[in-house]
């Protein structure tokens, strides 16, 4: 009889053992499935990201590609030595309007009469009440 009681203490050990490892290993699984899950979404926008810049970056060489083959025109050419170079023609002339330049200088001139002006009458009062005074005394 004590035979069996020590018989059915040790299955019962062995039991709980087995039931705490079988927990142990479901944890442990749940766990890296639920790792792995985080790491299929964070790699999949990984890859939305990279097909849109590898998107972005084929218009880029589309669009280059364009304007190299247009470059072989001579118009074009032309377009991009009178846009971005400032060329002409030996037979056109250049003509530079320093207008909105003039229309600075005499802002600020104006602005500096302004204050030249104020500053000049403040020293003619000043310079007639210094007046005044001296012949009252």
């Amino acid at each position: 009889m004590e035979r069996k009681k020590k018989k059915n203490k040790s299955k019962s050990k062995s039991n709980k053992i087995y039931k705490i490892l079988f927990l142990i290993i479901i944890f442990y699984v749940m766990t890296t499935l639920y790792q792995q899950r985080n790491e299929m979404q964070f790699l999949g926008q990984q890859e939305s990201e990279y097909l849109q810049e590898i998107a972005k970056r084929q218009q880029e060489i589309a669009d280059l590609e364009e304007q190299l083959a247009q470059s072989e025109n001579d118009e074009y050419i032309e377009k991009i030595a009178r846009q971005q170079l400032k060329m002409i023609g030996s037979d056109e002339i250049m003509i530079i309007d320093i207008g909105h330049q003039w229309k600075y200088l005499l802002t600020w001139l104006e602005s500096w009469s302004i204050i030249w002006y104020t500053i000049s009458k403040w020293i003619i009062i000043i310079y007639i009440v210094n007046w005044l005074l001296k012949e009252e005394y």
